[in-house]
């Protein structure tokens, strides 16, 4: 009877690690979507100020190393690594910057979440999308993680409007897909996909 009891209770800290090890968990994902944009800001302007004597197009591969090497300089950055921090691969990458839509329908996230980003990249006008916040906060079937990827999203959106008076970049929507793949592992990883797919759209 003892045996039995101790396999239930280590098949149940099994099961336990196998569910939760693939996201950060909420208080890891603590940083308000301000924090966030204003830190892509950051690192996006440190990477062009170290890479503007270089002339040519890089690789993909080469931009993916020289952001990173840059964000983890960053002592804001590293409040952001975790345990399931990994460098961003450039096949995820190069497949958002391929088809971008695709990446969406097949992220590993709730069609609730898909739905609201969908509606996000459709909505040009910044009252709007303050309004879309309270629905995201007051919805009851999306977690606390869930609602702090749409938020930080929500975020890219204002500030792009706000900076550009449109949304007419073409990077903008790849990096709101990227963000959310890469918020899927960790805040850091989404944070350098924005950067990341940023970089690329703009030297093309």
């Amino acid at each position: 009877m003892k045996k039995l009891i101790l396999f239930l209770l280590l098949g149940s800290l099994f099961l336990t690690s196998c569910t939760n090890d693939s996201f950060d968990t909420a208080d890891q994902q603590t940083t308000t979507t301000s924090d966030a944009s204003q830190l892509i800001n950051i690192l996006v302007e440190k990477h062009q100020a170290k890479n503007l004597k270089q002339k040519g197009t890089r690789s993909l591969l080469e931009v993916i190393n020289q952001i990173e090497t840059i964000a983890l300089q960053d002592p804001d950055f590293l409040k952001l690594v975790t345990d399931n921090y990994s460098t961003p691969k450039a096949t995820d990458i190069e497949a958002i910057l391929t088809n971008a839509d695709s990446v969406l329908t097949n992220l590993n996230i709730i069609t609730g979440v898909k739905g609201f980003t969908n509606t996000i990249l459709n909505t040009s006008k910044v009252a709007e999308l303050s309004s879309l916040e309270q629905t995201i906060m007051q919805n009851l079937n999306l977690t606390a993680i869930e609602k702090t990827m749409l938020l930080d999203v929500i975020d890219l959106k204002k500030q792009n409007l706000t900076a550009y008076g449109n949304d007419d970049d073409v990077w903008l929507k790849k990096g709101i897909i990227g963000y959310l793949q890469g918020a899927i592992q960790t805040k850091a990883n989404a944070v350098l996909n924005v950067i990341i797919i940023k970089t690329i759209e703009n030297q093309n």
